[in-house]
């Protein structure tokens, strides 16, 4: 499960900016997400399209439109939260960490794509203690064999057909 850390970490901060910003102002790469201003105004959505969930829905609306005072307090806070829990998870997250970034290549299903190779050699050249930089031409090799094994290309047909039926039948 280790190659999914990154590609979840992107998911679950751009789901947190999803609550309070304009859908085209949040990037998709971890690289553009690590440089986004999450407290400029322009980049969020107006006080209504905030996110507040599906049971404060339908009373927001209603306590907006009837003029309520306590409504823009509301909203003022849950936008402050928004934004400082981005922030916080921006600056903690490793999202630039090329370790994790490049075990999202691993999963079977990434076995023939173009960008495997990449990232299992930037892998190797990041953990040098594992792959000693005199051996990085074999690792790439070996990446290339990886790709077109044969054997390995009709068990990734298996597992793909089966594992949401039953998670190791193609063992």
């Amino acid at each position: 499960m280790v190659h999914l850390v990154h590609v979840e970490m992107v998911a679950l901060v751009r789901e947190l900016l999803g609550k309070f910003m304009r859908p085209k102002a949040i990037p998709l790469s971890h690289k553009e997400i690590l440089k986004v201003d999450v407290r400029r105004r322009d980049l969020q959505q107006p006080n209504k399209r905030l996110s507040v969930g599906q049971f404060c829905y339908i009373a927001m609306n209603k306590a907006r439109v009837e003029g309520k005072v306590w409504v823009d307090h509301i909203y003022d806070s849950l936008r402050e939260g928004y934004m400082r829990s981005a922030e916080f998870l921006i600056k903690n997250l490793p999202l630039d960490n090329i370790i994790l970034s490049s075990l999202s290549a691993l999963p079977p299903s990434l076995m023939q794509s173009d960008g495997v190779i990449g990232a299992l050699t930037a892998l190797g050249e990041a953990l040098p203690n594992v792959v000693p930089p005199e051996e990085i031409g074999q690792l790439v090799e070996e990446c290339r064999a990886y790709q077109l094994d044969g054997d390995m290309l009709l068990r990734l047909q298996s597992y793909s057909r089966c594992r949401l039926v039953e998670p190791c039948c193609f063992l």
